[in-house]
């Protein structure tokens, strides 16, 4: 646990490092090479027409938030169209009660099932022995010794 925090904690400064690199960069770039015209990592923007502008480092993507918008409510509707139709179908409703119907009653049945109880407790008990057995093994022991030992 604690190499996986430490794995991370690094993970985390070599990308602070970087962003930080970048930005310097980025600042030395505008202020001796093109101070006229400053560079900027990122920006948003968005216009009297809807569209937003996103830059990432000069280059730009312009996307159309009215055309999505109409687009995703038609999805919407189509989607909700499809669900009134499969909820107020009388053969859905009847097949899904069946199978509730029939799921409820195999897991009663596996509930009441004296004899998977029984195999449930000898499986339970066999794998703790086992585990036990494994633990007080001479090569687990010497794991141990060597970890205590680092």
């Amino acid at each position: 646990m604690l190499r996986n925090a430490l794995l991370f904690m690094l993970f985390g400064a070599f990308v602070l490092m970087v962003g930080f690199g970048v930005y310097i960069a980025n600042e030395c770039f505008n202020s001796l090479i093109l101070p006229e015209q400053p560079v900027q990592l990122y920006s948003f923007s968005q216009e009297e027409s809807g569209n937003v502008r996103i830059q990432v480092l000069g280059e730009t993507l312009e996307v159309n938030t009215v055309a999505m918008q109409k687009y995703a409510g038609n999805l919407y509707e189509r989607v909700d169209q499809n669900w009134q139709a499969v909820k107020n179908n009388p053969q859905v409703n009847e097949k899904t009660i069946f199978v509730i119907k029939n799921i409820k009653k195999q897991w009663q049945d596996i509930k009441n099932n004296a004899q998977l109880k029984e195999k449930t407790i000898f499986i339970k008990e066999m794998a703790e022995e086992k585990w036990e057995a494994f633990l007080a093994s001479e090569r687990v022991k010497a794991v141990n010794q060597w970890v205590q030992g680092q």
